[in-house]
């Protein structure tokens, strides 16, 4: 069974990654914007 860890590793990476871009773009997804909901 080879593709549980490289699951594993590849959500970590992600994780990663969207922590690295949330800390360059300092925009808080959780809290509700009007901007961004009128763009969606």
């Amino acid at each position: 069974m080879i593709i549980v860890p490289t699951l594993r590793v590849g959500m970590q990476f992600v994780t990663l990654r969207v922590t690295l871009n949330a800390r360059l773009i300092p925009v808080p997804i959780s809290a509700p914007n009007t901007d961004t909901t009128q763009d969606l």
